[in-house]
């Protein structure tokens, strides 16, 4: 199953189911004012953005890998303040401290980036994250260090109809690096507005089929 923890759990709590799931959501993690406050600001960008533009720089690969009814775009920082207060978030440092730090003398934002699923998209494809960085992720797998740590934010009610982000806990300690599962193995990080899914970058995840005719999953990822 996929755990659970509220946003008062001490980070002792948060690193250990951490380190024996992949992934966990935090309930509340962010504010209601920053979410409301960043949810209107992607969502005036996004609708100026095309849907299945967005190729992470891959090409046609890219474009299968995002979804043909998919927003994404980055640069969150410039379109409100409240993106640095997500930044500075209490927990997720302290999480991405202790994660990353050991291994490091420090670390920088990897990815701000909407991920709005629309209507009728098929699951996506399931990957690692570690996997940007392919000759780093193989040393010493699953033991090495870890490359990224990530947070999938809720900026709507993330159903699994709609689309939740689907995960498959423990895959992370899988032998294989290159086993990536199957979506039978999965379970979906459902949410409400301000709950988040911090995950590693060694777990096996992707963005889920929105079933829904007229909805859209609004969603962004934060990492480092």
């Amino acid at each position: 199953m996929l755990r659970r923890v509220t946003a008062t759990a001490d980070v002792a709590e948060i690193l250990a189911v951490l380190a024996e799931d992949g992934g966990l959501i935090v309930d509340g993690m962010f504010s209601a004012r920053v979410i409301t406050t960043m949810r209107q600001a992607i969502l005036d960008r996004a609708s100026r953005v095309i849907p299945g533009d967005a190729d992470q720089g891959l090409g046609a690969a890219g474009k299968g890998f995002v979804g043909a009814n998919t927003i994404r775009f980055s640069s969150l920082g410039k379109l409100s303040p409240a993106f640095f207060e997500m930044l500075d978030n209490p927990i997720y440092a302290a999480v991405a401290d202790a994660v990353l730090l050991p291994h490091c003398g420090s670390y920088w934002v990897n990815t701000g980036q909407a991920m709005l699923i629309g209507p009728n998209s098929e699951a996506q494809v399931l990957h690692r994250d570690c996997n940007n960085w392919p000759a780093m992720s193989a040393v010493d797998w699953p033991n090495g260090p870890e490359l990224t740590l990530s947070a999938m934010i809720a900026l709507d009610e993330m159903t699994e109809e709609l689309g939740a982000t689907r995960v498959i806990p423990g895959s992370h300690r899988w032998t294989d690096s290159k086993r990536e599962g199957t979506h039978a193995e999965t379970y979906p990080a459902v949410m409400q507005p301000g709950d988040a899914l911090v995950y590693s970058g060694k777990l096996v995840h992707g963005g889920g089929a929105n079933r829904t005719t007229d909805r859209w999953r609004n969603a962004m990822h934060l990492s480092f």
